[in-house]
């Protein structure tokens, strides 16, 4: 028994520390992580085909703008307080608001853009008055469906993140592109198990509608 003992203890002692290790290993796991871009997908798919949005969308299009005149936007868009004023502060970002608001959810941005790649509305304000060039607009509209960015885990700051965009149509004509940023901390991970987000549903409320 005094040769068994000290081993088992090694053998326990071992056991735990390889526990402890996994433990703080908190990356999602594949299922977990596929779970995740399914919930927000659709939370975001309900989203751009909601009424209020795609009506939105549909009055700025009557103002028939230019490429030129969304460029011009573009170079003045850090300084210009009424044209940052005009896109976080209409009655679809105020919904963006709400939805992110929401800690069901892990989504911290919203651009709805319109098919030029312009920024009609968003929450919080964006670095950027045109999306043109990035990969979040350009994918959606090229391969016109929905689009996921490659995901990335982040061990510095413990999180998850990616994009999701999907474009808006209206009698297969290119209204627009809402995109979501998706920001999943760890402390997201271990409040929401698999168990319980596998549960989680949209659920039809006025922010959606």
């Amino acid at each position: 028994m005094r040769t068994i003992q000290p081993i088992c203890l090694l053998l326990v002692s071992g056991l735990l520390l390889s526990s402890l290790g996994q433990a703080e290993n908190h990356q999602p796991s594949k299922a977990y992580t596929d779970q995740l871009v399914l919930v927000h997908e659709n939370l975001v798919r309900e989203l751009a085909n909601s009424e209020n949005l795609i009506n939105h969308l549909t009055t700025h299009k009557e103002c028939k703008t230019t490429l030129a005149e969304v460029f011009e936007k573009d170079t003045r868009w850090l300084v210009s307080k009424s044209l940052q004023q005009d896109i976080t502060g209409n009655k679809i970002a105020a919904k963006f608001k709400r939805v992110i608001a929401n800690d069901e959810y892990r989504i911290v941005e919203f651009i709805l853009t319109d098919g030029l790649g312009a920024t009609v509305s968003a929450w919080p304000l964006p670095s950027d008055y045109w999306q043109g060039d990035e990969a979040k607009f350009i994918q959606p509209v090229k391969q016109q469906k929905y689009y996921i960015s490659d995901a990335r885990w982040d061990e510095s700051s413990e999180a998850y993140s990616f994009f999701l965009a999907e474009p808006v149509y209206m009698e297969g004509e290119l209204l627009g592109v809402l995109i979501a940023g998706i920001d999943v901390t760890i402390e997201y991970i271990m409040r929401m198990p698999f168990e319980q987000l596998i549960k989680l549903h949209v659920k039809p409320t006025p922010d959606l509608n």
